[in-house]
């Protein structure tokens, strides 16, 4: 049984004791292990013991026992100081408290009311028990009130200014980020972009770049991070420079300002370093080595005659049939344990060489299956930290790692586990429906559309389902049509899937210093469709590119957004290659 299962069954089945004991002047029951978790398991009643971790939080916060746990949380509040006396017990609420506000600040699977709600209550307690001297100031709504009634103390003027941004008014053709709106326009109030705690650096998010080609234009301003604009005296709305979020692991990071998070650490040798400081070749599949996304926010591209503002969702998923070359990215990240056996049959690896893995086909698709739908989770989350209503997900390891790219032509012939991702039964839209059931929450924030490119999905049925879309279509089209078919202003990311060694894809060089070839691209045309490259991550890329080549005509343009975005540098040249905006050509 999971830890999270553990901490719920615990709550369900004590509650009853643990409600009663809290009649009592003083505590006389052992319960403090679920209420209170850490990452030490209790001393008593062994079938409840669980530990405290991230993950554990997450699946627990997304679950009906949440809100009870909340109310005894509530109650313990409202207890006077001294019900909870042993200093076991104090020394165990101490570190609960400090790791369920750090669980809570790097959640990204509670809205900010819930998470604002919980804070709310461990400070209380903090401030019974320790004098409020544990945790850091709150910095929540100044007319919010927690569960347990308790009202909290207004905010100083300055505080209540730096608590949260103000919220957006989106008017005809005119974002502003104050609260009038100007010339009697109807507008509608968009709630600020969440704040988060990275590094203890609080920063503002930006905005997910969704945009809408249209004359109503929503465009959420980032408060703070953008250089001076020197327009901005003039009334003219600052430039939303793109805004790296990362996701890896235990970490969310909104701003990230690093170099780029994934990638092979040696360019230019055969061993299977990576930046993110895994082997992907050896052993089992750490399915949680996938839990990984890259969003880049405020990203326009043009995939026919409009021009559409979206985010950049950058995942990567496990490999276990492309061997590449010897010092390429592919060879060096793919999984021998689980390869398939056109994997092996190139790579020369016997298949008694990994007895009872090799030969068990349902096995090895299991594991990439859960590996995928780390990467699918991962990238749910960066959008909803980027406030994007809609995800475009395309096909994680089930693409570039097949034999050809145009299945057309040679339809999955490497290894079953490509067409198992294809299926009605297992498939994609599978893997994100069971997502969706497992953190329900998710479906009132944003809607996965997976895309049905050259009918590679063409065993699943198209249409909308528990959560999950299928659209006909390349990302970039899928994208298109939402935006289009609109009826209120949206937010598009696109999920955009490599190899976990080189960004990029075969634009990119592999020392992460630029690309391997400049714009113009060379459009082709095939069966009435027309695209830069075959595989997903470089055509999607290639537009872009082209996009951005096409401001100034300028080649070294699309070099100046690889290097921002990927490497987080030349902040002055990309901003200057955005001030064409206000020119008119990037106009959503």
């Amino acid at each position: 049984m999971s830890n999270s299962e553990i901490w719920r069954n615990s709550i369900k089945k004590k509650k009853g004791i643990i409600l009663k004991d809290l009649k009592n002047d003083k505590k006389r029951e052992h319960w403090m292990w679920y209420v209170f978790p850490t990452r030490d398991v209790g001393r008593s009643q062994t079938e409840y013991r669980f530990t405290l971790d991230q993950n554990t939080f997450n699946t627990f916060a997304v679950s009906d026992t949440y809100r009870e746990w909340l109310d005894i949380l509530g109650r313990i509040a409202r207890k006077e100081k001294g019900y909870i006396y042993s200093v076991r017990d104090l020394s165990r609420m101490t570190e609960s408290l400090l790791l369920l506000n750090e669980c809570a600040d790097n959640s990204g699977f509670i809205t900010d009311k819930k998470k604002n709600e919980l804070k709310t209550l461990l400070k209380e307690i903090d401030i019974i028990y320790f004098e409020g001297t544990l945790l850091p100031p709150l910095t929540v709504d100044v007319h919010s009130t927690s569960s347990s009634g308790k009202r909290q103390e207004p905010l100083s003027p300055r505080e209540e200014e730096d608590t949260l941004p103000p919220p957006v008014r989106v008017v005809s053709g005119v974002s502003t980020a104050s609260g009038s709106s100007g010339g009697g326009s109807v507008s509608q109030e968009v709630p600020p972009p969440p704040v988060s705690d990275v590094s203890g650096v609080s920063t503002a998010s930006g905005s997910s770049g969704g945009g809408t080609i249209s004359s109503v234009t929503q465009e959420v301003i980032p408060q703070e991070d953008i250089p001076l604009d020197p327009t901005k005296s003039r009334g003219v709305p600052p430039i939303d420079l793109p805004q790296r979020i990362l996701v890896k692991g235990r970490i969310t990071d909104r701003n990230y300002t690093g170099k780029s998070p994934w990638g092979m650490l040696n360019t230019s040798a055969t061993d299977k370093e990576t930046v993110q400081g895994y082997d992907f070749t050896r052993g089992d599949i750490n399915i949680f080595n996938y839990y990984f996304c890259f969003l880049v926010t405020n990203c326009y591209v043009r995939r026919t005659k409009d021009i559409m503002k979206v985010s950049f969702a950058f995942v990567y998923g496990p490999n276990v049939n492309s061997t590449g070359t010897a010092q390429g990215s592919q060879n060096r990240t793919l999984n021998r344990k689980y390869a398939s056996a056109h994997a092996r049959e190139k790579l020369g690896i016997r298949p008694t060489f990994l007895p009872g893995i090799t030969d068990n086909q349902e096995k090895r698709f299991g594991k990439v299956r859960e590996a995928i739908k780390q990467t699918y989770l991962a990238a749910i989350q960066a959008a909803m930290h980027a406030g994007c209503t809609h995800l475009v997900c395309c096909y994680v390891s089930g693409g570039i790692y097949t034999d050809s790219a145009d299945p057309r032509k040679n339809r999955y012939p490497s290894t079953e586990i490509q067409s198992m991702l294809f299926s009605k039964e297992r498939g994609y839209r599978i893997i994100l429906q069971e997502i969706y059931a497992e953190y329900p929450e998710f479906k009132d924030q944003i809607t996965c559309v997976l895309t049905n490119f050259l009918g590679r999905a063409n065993d699943m049925e198209q249409g909308y389902r528990d959560g999950v879309d299928i659209m006909g279509g390349d990302s970039l089209e899928v994208a298109e049509q939402i935006i289009k078919s609109a009826t209120r202003p949206v937010h598009v990311a696109v999920m955009i899937a490599g190899n976990a060694g080189r960004p990029f894809g075969s634009l990119g060089r592999m020392d992460r210093r630029g690309l391997t070839k400049l714009p113009p691209y060379t459009l082709k045309q095939e069966s009435g469709r027309t695209f830069y490259h075959k595989t997903q991550e470089e055509d999607v890329l290639a537009y872009f590119l082209s996009t951005m080549f096409d401001i100034r005509g300028r080649s070294e343009d699309a070099a100046t957004v690889y290097n921002y975005i990927i490497n987080g540098e030349g902040i002055d040249k990309m901003l200057n290659l955005y001030q064409r905006r206000r020119k008119g050509f990037l106009q959503v």
